[in-house]
């Protein structure tokens, strides 16, 4: 469904009417993209072709919305690790002189704000170049845009309630508030009831790709 911030934050004004637009607006970028993930929305990926002994590389990733980066070997499904994620200030304490290692399957990714835009760097540096399409990097990452007042939202919930709960529960916690109880049980009591929508909603699509393949099927003897 759609629907609008000013949506959101005239419901979240009805609770709390001391709120103004902008804090509003700055809760709601703030527990969007922990809600997107929990409920696997928004998802999105990007692939990194590698060379050997090349450790870094220029990516379009939002470099804080990664959910996960992957080393793919080849199309085998089971041939491939998670990365774990590190940065420079570790990589310097934990593995001295570690920009000098020898080349070898990478372990670990870190991300860091380059001259000319964001970079995803592994260590170690890998050892193989991609041919054929493998080895191959997938950072997948949560496609969250930053709203403003004007904007309108685009996700796959039930309805706007599921913000509308979050941001008031956010606003409770930052002012220590009596409510704050019941404004974690509301953000539950919605989050479940929009955890059981896309799981019907998967149910339903699948159950209408297996009877359309049913159909084709039938068609065809």
């Amino acid at each position: 469904m759609s629907f609008t911030v000013a949506t959101v934050v005239s419901s979240v004004q009805r609770v709390y009417s001391n709120l103004i637009t902008a804090d509003v607006v700055g809760y709601l970028n703030e527990v969007r993209p922990d809600i997107l993930r929990r409920l696997r929305l928004r998802n999105t990926s990007q692939t990194v072709n590698l060379t050997a002994g090349t450790g870094e590389y220029a990516i379009t990733t939002p470099m804080l919305g990664a959910t996960s980066v992957e080393y793919r070997r080849s199309a085998t499904d089971s041939d491939a690790r998670i990365l774990d994620p590190t940065n420079l200030e570790t990589l310097d304490i934990v593995h001295p002189n570690w920009r000098n290692r020898e080349s070898d399957e990478p372990r670990q990714y870190y991300f860091i704000d380059g001259l000319t835009g964001p970079k995803i760097g592994f260590f170690p540096e890998p050892d193989l170049t991609t041919t054929g399409g493998y080895p191959i990097i997938t950072i997948r990452y949560l496609d969250c845009e930053t709203l403003s007042s004007g904007s309108t939202i685009y996700d796959d919930i039930l309805s706007p309630m599921l913000y509308v709960h979050n941001v008031c529960r956010r606003y409770a916690e930052d002012r220590g508030l009596d409510d704050l109880a019941l404004r974690f049980k509301l953000c539950d009591d919605e989050m479940k009831a929009n955890e059981d929508y896309l799981k019907g909603r998967q149910t339903k699509d699948a159950s209408t790709r297996l009877r359309s393949a049913n159909r084709r099927a039938s068609a065809a003897t």
